[in-house]
Protein backbone atom coordinates (compact mmCIF):
# COMPACT_ATOMS: atom_id res chain seq x y z
CA UNK A 1 0.00 0.00 0.00
CA UNK A 2 1.24 3.16 -1.04
CA UNK A 3 1.43 6.91 1.18
CA UNK A 4 -1.67 8.02 -0.43
CA UNK A 5 -3.32 4.71 -0.49
CA UNK A 6 -3.28 4.63 3.31
CA UNK A 7 -3.31 8.78 3.57
CA UNK A 8 -6.35 8.73 1.38
CA UNK A 9 -7.93 5.18 3.12
CA UNK A 10 -7.89 3.75 -0.70
CA UNK A 11 -7.38 0.26 -1.45
CA UNK A 12 -5.40 -0.95 -4.65
CA UNK A 13 -8.62 -1.71 -6.16
CA UNK A 14 -9.47 1.88 -5.56
CA UNK A 15 -6.11 2.70 -7.67
CA UNK A 16 -6.97 0.63 -10.86
CA UNK A 17 -10.22 1.69 -11.15
CA UNK A 18 -10.12 5.76 -9.98
CA UNK A 19 -7.69 7.69 -11.86
CA UNK A 20 -7.38 10.37 -10.33
CA UNK A 21 -3.48 11.68 -9.68
CA UNK A 22 -2.00 11.41 -6.79
CA UNK A 23 -1.57 15.33 -6.81
CA UNK A 24 -5.33 16.34 -7.62
CA UNK A 25 -5.51 13.70 -4.44
CA UNK A 26 -3.02 15.68 -2.37
CA UNK A 27 -4.64 19.40 -3.03
CA UNK A 28 -7.80 18.18 -2.25
CA UNK A 29 -6.26 17.32 1.35
CA UNK A 30 -4.92 20.84 1.34
CA UNK A 31 -7.70 22.12 1.32
CA UNK A 32 -9.54 20.24 3.51
CA UNK A 33 -6.94 20.75 6.09
CA UNK A 34 -6.73 24.70 5.73
CA UNK A 35 -10.90 24.94 5.75
CA UNK A 36 -10.70 23.25 9.18
CA UNK A 37 -7.91 25.51 10.20
CA UNK A 38 -10.53 27.87 9.34
CA UNK A 39 -13.38 26.59 11.33
CA UNK A 40 -10.78 26.41 14.27
CA UNK A 41 -10.17 30.11 14.60
CA UNK A 42 -8.88 31.45 17.18
CA UNK A 43 -6.91 27.94 18.46
CA UNK A 44 -5.40 26.78 15.86
CA UNK A 45 -3.54 23.38 17.04
CA UNK A 46 -0.11 22.60 16.13
CA UNK A 47 -0.65 19.64 14.49
CA UNK A 48 -2.93 20.93 12.48
CA UNK A 49 -0.55 23.40 10.77
CA UNK A 50 2.43 20.43 10.71
CA UNK A 51 0.17 18.83 8.85
CA UNK A 52 -0.67 21.05 6.31
CA UNK A 53 2.84 22.01 5.84
CA UNK A 54 3.89 18.19 5.36
CA UNK A 55 1.14 18.19 2.75
CA UNK A 56 1.74 20.95 0.69
CA UNK A 57 5.79 19.76 0.98
CA UNK A 58 4.52 16.45 -0.65
CA UNK A 59 2.51 18.68 -3.20
CA UNK A 60 5.92 20.77 -3.97
CA UNK A 61 8.23 17.69 -4.00
CA UNK A 62 5.59 15.93 -6.66
CA UNK A 63 5.70 19.09 -9.07
CA UNK A 64 8.99 19.38 -8.87
CA UNK A 65 9.12 15.60 -10.13
CA UNK A 66 6.41 16.03 -12.85
CA UNK A 67 8.67 19.11 -14.15
CA UNK A 68 11.93 17.64 -14.45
Amino acid sequence: MSVIEAEFGMTSEDTFTDHRLPLVLLRERRRELVMQMGRGAPSISKALIQEIAAVQQTIKAVEAVIAE
